[in-house]
């Protein structure tokens, strides 16, 4: 475990600075935690751990930041261009688990709408403090794998409450994730989902993330 100096103490704080509430959230997750309560201090705590563990504390905080999607922020602390980073996205898939990448990228493609009809759908599995706290799809997924609903290996309540909505699109990716995975997380049966899926498996991993 390496100890931090100041300059890397300082951009931890310029970053967590830079975020919003809801990129704390997501960030939160990523590092493996299911907290809710993302405040700054907890955001700079947990950055700290991650880069003391990290053998390159640059590269981690970059492919972070591309994982949220803050490439304002990347150029500014940086210098680096999205391009830049997208070019290098092999070498960041292995410091975030492929499941929490894809659960963030089916999110911030969700409309309001999607959100509550997700929502009523899990108001018996739920209860009604959690639906109603619940403002995106990540904090649905969140109070589901508090509950051991979902997990990297459970990821069939998803791909069915996904088709539930009618987004079959979001149902492929799953369905990437689920191939790629291996026989711990087999495919959902859905007829136009798996031939799109065996199309587009090689494409899942980290560039989930980029899918747009």
């Amino acid at each position: 475990m390496a100890h931090l100096d100041q300059s890397q103490l300082q951009m931890i704080n310029v970053i967590t600075e830079a975020l919003s509430s809801s990129d704390c959230r997501k960030l939160i997750y990523l590092c493996e935690s299911l907290e809710t309560d993302c405040c700054a201090e907890l955001v700079k705590e947990t950055l700290k751990s991650k880069v003391e563990n990290t053998g390159d504390a640059p590269l981690f905080l970059k492919a972070l930041i591309s994982c949220l999607g803050r490439y304002d922020v990347l150029k500014k602390v940086y210098k680096v261009c999205r391009t830049e980073i997208e070019q290098q996205m092999q070498t960041y898939e292995h410091f975030f688990q492929p499941f929490r990448v894809l659960m963030i990228n089916i999110s911030e493609e969700m409309s309001t709408e999607d959100v509550e009809e997700i929502k009523f759908l899990f108001g018996n599995t739920l209860s009604r403090e959690k639906v109603k706290k619940s403002k995106t799809f990540l904090d649905v997924i969140i109070e589901l794998e508090k509950l051991d609903l979902v997990s990297p290996e459970r990821v069939d309540i998803v791909g069915k409450c996904l088709l539930d909505i009618g987004r079959v699109d979001l149902v492929q990716k799953v369905n990437f994730y689920k191939m790629s995975a291996g026989p711990s997380a087999e495919p959902l049966a859905q007829r136009q989902s798996c031939q799109a899926a065996v199309r587009g498996v090689q494409t899942l991993k980290f560039s989930l993330i980029f899918l747009k």
